[in-house]
């Protein structure tokens, strides 16, 4: 999904005034000394590049690199057909445009791959039609959408996951078998299932997931300027799947444990658990055991 930062709006905007310069040149060559003939074929011949530019500004809005790399191309095939010995104008007005504007859609790909966006909501969970990163969310208090899935098997036994030793605030504590943010545009389910694959490797159906209940969950620390808001949306999915390919820089590892183990691992004081609320894990174990 597009994120509208400002880097998206950039490249889209030079695009417009490229095609709208190239519309103004072909219309500045016209003359109306010819016959009305000769004059609306020659606009047409001279619309053409226009036409091309928003043809590929269109491409590039929704294939970034695929229509940066074209723009670039364009300025490279230009310098090729007209060479280097043109004074500096030719270049400041033909490809140094091009070059610019497939180089800003590129870059803001890549930018929106490496940064996370998520919506934020109100606390009834309806849309406030605003989008920030996860450090906006927690670092302002936003409210935001999470998902939890717990996974069983067949046995009744539940798998756990143990956050990486680099994760910033729960290292090394177990936690539900899988968790994650609601990225922008994205349903409750479809974050289930991006994260189950993310996290375990694990490729599911939305249909496979079983919603259990909503929730709300606030946990501040304020001399760390963390503020966390998130509404929770909980599902369980039985699995006898144990193959499981973990993404090394969040989970340590997972383990599937029976209910006696999970008990016996809450009575533990050397076993930390990551904090969802009061006797938390304890529904978890009911709920698992209602759905053996």
């Amino acid at each position: 999904m597009l994120i509208k930062t400002k880097l998206y709006f950039i490249p889209r905007l030079l695009g417009i005034l490229l095609s709208l310069f190239l519309i103004i040149f072909a219309f500045s060559n016209l003359s109306l000394d010819e016959g009305w003939w000769k004059l609306i074929s020659g606009f047409v011949v001279r619309l053409a590049p226009s036409i091309i530019t928003l043809g590929l500004l269109f491409l590039a809005h929704f294939f970034a690199i695929f229509g940066g790399f074209m723009y670039v191309m364009i300025g490279i095939s230009y310098i090729y057909q007209v060479g280097l010995d043109r004074p500096l104008s030719w270049y400041l007005v033909i490809p140094i445009p091009f070059f610019i504007i497939g180089t800003l859609f590129i870059v803001e790909r890549f930018m929106q791959a490496s940064v996370e966006f998520v919506d934020v909501v109100h606390k009834d969970g309806t849309l406030a039609g605003q989008m920030r990163t996860k450090k906006t969310v927690h670092s302002q208090g936003l409210w935001h959408r999470t998902v939890y899935v717990w996974i069983y098997n067949s046995a009744g036994n539940i798998l756990l996951q143990k956050r990486s030793e680099l994760d910033e605030r729960h290292a090394g504590a177990w936690d539900v078998s899988v968790a994650g943010h609601v990225k922008s545009g994205e349903t409750y389910e479809q974050a289930a299932v991006r994260e189950i694959k993310e996290e375990i490797g694990l490729k599911i159906k939305i249909k496979q997931l079983q919603p259990t209940k909503s929730f709300s969950r606030v946990k501040e620390r304020p001399k760390d300027k963390y503020f966390n808001k998130e509404l929770v949306q909980e599902y369980i999915l039985k699995c006898d799947h144990v193959d499981f390919k973990i993404r090394k820089r969040e989970v340590q590892k997972v383990e599937f444990v029976s209910s006696a183990q999970l008990e016996e691992m809450l009575r533990d004081k050397n076993k930390i658990f990551v904090q969802h609320g009061e006797n938390y894990y304890q529904t978890v174990l009911e709920l698992i055991k209602n759905n053996k």
